[in-house]
């Protein structure tokens, strides 16, 4: 086996270093981005009323009518931002389950 010189070494050594430190910064930035849309939210916007699901997995979603009729679920893919139609007749929308 041959020996590497100390130079070698060194770069080596930097480079694992740089690589290291750069993967743990991308990792906490995805972190952050994922933190930051915890929990999944029901939310309004021009009248219209949105559920954004914040998950990487599907959410089986619950559509509250303002009435109590016509209640609805659907299969929300993850991350999906979805018009549930107009705000005044919605009430809530949340997730009951997996699917």
């Amino acid at each position: 086996m041959r020996r590497k010189s100390a130079p070698t070494v060194a770069a080596l050594v930097t480079g694992a270093t740089l690589a290291l430190s750069t993967g743990t910064a991308l990792e906490g930035a995805a972190h952050a981005v994922a933190r930051k849309c915890v929990p999944s939210d029901y939310y309004t916007s021009d009248n219209v009323a949105y559920y954004h699901h914040c998950g990487h997995r599907r959410g089986l979603v619950m559509v509250e009518r303002v009435d109590n009729t016509h209640e609805w679920t659907y299969c929300s893919r993850p991350w999906e931002d979805r018009p549930l139609g107009p705000a005044d007749e919605i009430l809530w929308a949340h997730v009951i389950g997996r699917c």
